[in-house]
């Protein structure tokens, strides 16, 4: 297990233009709106993130901020990938889908269908480019990969490549309820779309004192890393939190290696503010990967107070 993978690495295993923008030494830390992530379902098969064409499908793009869950409006647009294997996300060639709506909370869901197979030819990939505002609705350039919001702000903008199933059959991995644990006491599952604010008396959020470091740990079922060429998939866990400070962004397991012992991150909790007496609610996010375009998403809280 490689604790933190180098930025070539993650940026061609996820194929994620906001994931490479975002590399940064305080990656971990969400002080701005930021897309985490972006899961495939297809609505035949959820589990399965690769699709056929002609097929429905959700994908569910994970966004954050620092305070309340962001409200957003939002628009896509589908295309083939431009040529090249460090090509700019943008849609060189005709729009082959796209959608517009409104999102309110963390998890942006959109439908999508996959063009039929006259369309797509050989292609193993669709390039999906996602376009969100805070104010306003969205007009998307999907040639130029710009946008803007009808009530003024910045776009907010990030893109995915959306596997074809010719390229083989490809599965979301999962972060069961029970894999990740602070020390030694299991962190419960927390609600998305949660505010971030006082957490006195929230259930799901565990006491931890002010600039107190604790020890993350998330352990990865080796059962569930599919077999590929080479022994089984390789896997990259982001994580990130909403306040205080994590070792790091990224850990990585490698196609060859056997699974390792979980996965330990340091997290310091933050010093209180004035007027903090009821606590502060920290969120804690948490995005599996694996090589081939597939995601699972979890969240934790804890409760930081003397």
């Amino acid at each position: 297990m490689k604790r933190g993978p180098a930025l070539p690495l993650v940026c061609a295993a996820l194929g994620l233009a906001y994931a490479c923008s975002e590399y940064e030494p305080k990656g971990w830390l969400v002080d701005r709106t930021r897309v985490l992530g972006a899961r495939i379902e297809a609505t035949a098969e959820p589990a399965r993130a690769s699709l056929f064409p002609s097929e429905r499908a959700t994908v569910t793009w994970l966004i954050v901020g620092p305070d309340a869950p962001p409200r957003l409006s939002w628009s896509y647009a589908a295309c083939l990938p431009p040529e090249g294997y460090y090509a700019s996300p943008r849609c060189s060639g005709p729009v082959l889908g796209s959608g517009a709506g409104t999102s309110d909370g963390e998890l942006v869901t959109m439908a999508l269908e996959t063009p039929v197979l006259e369309v797509l030819g050989e292609a193993s990939e669709l390039l999906l480019l996602g376009a969100f505002c805070a104010k306003g609705a969205v007009a998307l350039d999907a040639r130029g990969f710009t946008a803007t919001c009808s009530e003024g702000g910045e776009a907010l903008l990030a893109s995915t490549r959306v596997r074809l199933a010719s390229s083989g059959i490809n599965h979301n991995p999962v972060i069961a309820d029970d894999a990740i644990r602070l020390g030694d006491s299991v962190l419960p599952p927390a609600r998305f779309s949660v505010a971030v604010g006082p957490c006195i008396g929230a259930p799901d959020a565990p006491l931890v004192l002010p600039g107190v470091e604790r020890e993350l740990r998330v352990r990865l079922d080796d059962a569930a890393r599919e077999a590929v060429s080479g022994g089984r998939e390789a896997l990259i866990l982001s994580n990130v939190v909403t306040s205080g400070e994590l070792e790091r962004q990224y850990s990585s397991v490698d196609p060859g290696e056997a699974a390792p012992g979980p996965i330990t991150v340091e997290l310091t909790a933050p010093q209180p503010q004035p007027g903090e007496v009821s606590g502060r609610l920290v969120r804690l996010f948490f995005v599996l990967r694996d090589d081939r375009g597939a995601m699972g998403f979890a969240v934790r809280s804890i409760c930081v107070r003397p």
